[in-house]
C-alpha cells in the first residue's frame, strides 16, 4: 500500500502527533491463571459466538507535514496521512463473526484450520483489518463443558455464551465474575483470554495444498503467545512513520506497509509445547 505524497500543509510536530495518536494497538494482557497445555490454547469451541458486527472506525483528516530539516540535509515532503488513516480504520473494519472466514491457527507445529487445511510454516499476507476479543473457557475438555464457553468483545462483558440456556443469565455481566462463577462450581481451571483476529489476503503460502488460498481473505487468530509480536510489528511502523515525518536521515517507509508473514515457531516449556505465529517481513534463511 504505497504512501501518497501531497504538498505540506501542517507542521512536522502537528503530523508526528498525529501519527502515533491513532490506530495504536493496545498493551494485550498476558496474564491468565494456568499454564498454557500443548497446541495454546488447548480448548477450541466447535459453536459460534452470536454476531456483532464491528463498526468502522471514522477516517481521520488527511495529515501532511514538511519534515523538519537535520543539519547538513535536504528537508524532505512527506504525507503521511494516508499511512496514519489506514491504520486507524483497520481496526473493527471487519466482521469476525463466525462463518464469515476460514480461521486459521497456529497448531501442531503449522499454521492450520479447524477442517484440517494447512498453509504449513508461512503465508504471505496482506493486511486488510483486525479486532480484538476475549474468551472465557473452563479449562476442560469435556463435552459439557463446551457450553459454558463465553466471549466478549471488549474483555469486560459477556456478549455470548454457547449454552444460553444454562448460562445464559451472564449475558450483559461482567467477564471476571462469571470467571469467578466457574471456579466456585464445576470448573476450577476456568480462565479468561485475549484474542487477536486478522483478516488478510493470502499471496503464497509454504504448503502446496494452502496455496489454493492465494487471493482469498482468511482469518489468523493469535493466541496471547503470539500477539506480541503482532503488537512489535505495529509500533515499529509506528515510529517509523513519526521518524520519517520528522526528516530523521536513514528512515525509510516501506512501499507496503501491511504486507507481512506470519510465521510458526514451535515453543516447549517444561511439559508442554505449542505453535505461535510470529510476524515478520522476511523469511529466515534456515527454514
Amino acid at each position: 500500500m504505497a504512501l501518497t505524497k501531497t504538498q505540506p500543509q501542517t507542521p512536522a510536530s502537528d503530523a508526528a502527533a498525529a501519527v502515533t495518536s491513532v490506530g495504536s494497538f493496545e498493551a494485550m494482557d498476558e496474564t491468565t491463571t494456568g499454564t498454557p497445555a500443548a497446541n495454546d490454547p488447548p480448548f477450541e469451541p466447535t459453536t459460534p459466538p452470536a454476531a456483532t458486527a464491528a463498526a468502522p472506525a471514522p477516517a481521520q483528516a488527511p495529515v501532511t507535514a514538511i519534515a523538519v530539516k537535520p543539519a547538513g540535509t535536504v528537508a524532505v515532503k512527506a504525507d503521511t496521512g494516508a499511512f496514519a488513516r489506514e491504520v486507524a480504520e483497520m481496526k473493527g473494519a471487519a466482521n469476525f463473526e463466525y462463518g464469515n472466514f476460514d480461521v486459521f491457527k497456529g497448531n501442531n507445529g503449522e499454521i492450520m484450520v479447524t477442517n484440517g487445511l494447512k498453509l504449513g510454516r508461512w503465508v504471505k499476507v496482506s493486511m486488510v483489518a483486525w479486532d480484538e476479543h476475549t474468551e472465557i473457557s473452563p479449562g476442560s475438555k469435556s463435552d459439557k463443558s463446551k457450553g459454558a464457553v463465553g466471549y466478549s468483545k471488549d474483555g469486560l462483558t459477556i456478549d455470548h455464551i454457547i449454552d444460553s440456556k444454562e448460562y445464559g443469565d451472564w449475558v450483559g455481566r461482567k467477564v471476571d465474575d462469571y470467571v469467578n462463577f466457574l471456579r466456585s462450581s464445576d470448573y476450577p481451571e476456568a480462565k479468561k483470554s485475549k484474542f487477536v483476529d486478522v483478516a488478510a489476503v493470502v499471496h503464497d503460502t509454504d504448503s502446496a495444498a494452502g496455496k489454493a488460498k492465494v487471493g482469498e481473505v482468511i482469518q489468523v487468530t493469535l493466541t496471547q503467545t503470539s500477539i506480541p509480536s503482532f503488537a512489535k510489528y505495529q509500533e515499529q511502523l509506528n515510529m517509523k512513520a513519526k521518524a520519517f515525518a520528522r526528516g530523521i536521515p536513514g528512515i525509510k517507509l516501506p512501499e507496503n506497509p501491511f504486507d507481512f508473514y506470519f510465521l510458526r515457531e514451535v515453543t516447549t516449556k517444561g511439559d508442554n509445547t505449542w505453535t505461535k505465529l510470529k510476524v515478520v517481513t522476511t523469511l529466515p534463511t534456515d527454514l
